[in-house]
């Protein structure tokens, strides 16, 4: 969304300087100086410039659907007319990074490995159930059984009286399995599927580490285009200036100056994508590592988008 609007506001630029130097050359025709085709030229860039709006104004219109979309607010729905303005700028900071202490970092926090130790111990405690059932089955067993005599009044006051007809008994059996081929198949199983995690937690051990570092050097990469943008941006420019100055000398023509209009053009929107890129790799990173980004401060408010636009 940043990048969408930020590239519309170039585009708005350009027409702006297309409108300009159309004025231009109509006063240098006027004026006699230069020949009516630089009109042409001028006019031709302007409409070239219009149609690069109105693809902007697009490309903002289908990211703040996409926006809605993922919002999913009964308030806002898809063909809700609002307009999302982005308050918060770009501002990009060099970073040196250890990208083996966040790969560290990363194996410590990440969800995978976590879910991959649990069921390294729920294997442990497979193994142990499954070689236990090959082991042989005592059983100690005892039995107490409370009796009286018949139910003669006699014999009733005879049992109050404390003579005890209580029976006890004591039992132990042994089972020993003879090949209880069930059992070790349990048991195999068991441990094979303990090699298949340990398999897998060492995987993704490497799968982790490849996405740190990857993610590490991406946004290093970002950062240098960023510095690489704003120099390209430094000399595109300047090189604007030149040729508006020598079409104002009679030196150069409409083409040239709308051409290094659109280097220049180029050239920021370099820049901005350089920073979208740059915070997106920070997200990337964050996600690598299994850390989380901290309170964005983000807040959506409805704004006055007239009052805005003075």
């Amino acid at each position: 969304m940043y990048a969408a609007r930020k590239e519309l506001e170039v585009r708005r630029e350009q027409y702006k300087l297309a409108q300009d130097q159309l004025s231009h050359a109509r006063k240098k025709v006027a004026a006699g100086s230069s020949p009516k085709i630089e009109i042409v030229r001028a006019e031709a860039g302007l409409a070239s410039r219009l149609e690069a709006v109105i693809n902007a104004e697009t490309a903002v219109q289908n990211r703040q659907r996409d926006i809605l979309s993922i919002m999913n607010q009964a308030d806002t729905p898809l063909e809700a007319a609002v307009d999302i303005v982005t308050e918060t700028d770009s501002n990009p900071l060099g970073l040196e990074l250890d990208d083996k202490q966040l790969a560290e970092q990363a194996l410590a926090n990440r969800m995978e490995m976590m879910e991959l130790e649990q069921r390294l111990t729920i294997d442990d405690l497979n193994i142990e159930v499954a070689r236990n059932a090959l082991l042989p089955n005592l059983t100690l067993s005892y039995t107490y059984t409370a009796r009286a005599q018949d139910g003669s009044l006699r014999s009733t006051f005879e049992d109050l009286s404390g003579n005890s007809f209580d029976g006890h008994s004591v039992g132990i059996s042994t089972a020993i399995p003879l090949g209880n081929r069930a059992a070790k198949a349990r048991l195999q199983r068991s441990k094979l599927e303990k090699i298949q995690d340990i398999s897998s937690r060492d995987r993704y051990r490497q799968i982790i580490r490849q996405e740190v570092y990857a993610a590490v050097n991406e946004l290093q990469g970002s950062w240098r285009r960023i510095l690489a943008a704003e120099q390209g941006v430094t000399a595109a420019y300047r090189d604007y200036e030149v040729e508006q100055s020598q079409f104002e000398l009679g030196i150069s023509t409409s083409t040239n100056v709308l051409y290094s209009a659109t280097g220049l053009a180029d050239a920021q929107l370099r820049r901005i994508y350089a920073f979208a890129d740059y915070e997106i790799a920070q997200i990337y990173l964050a996600r690598a590592t299994g850390t989380l980004l901290g309170h964005g401060q983000i807040l959506i408010a409805s704004v006055d988008i007239d009052a805005m636009n003075p």
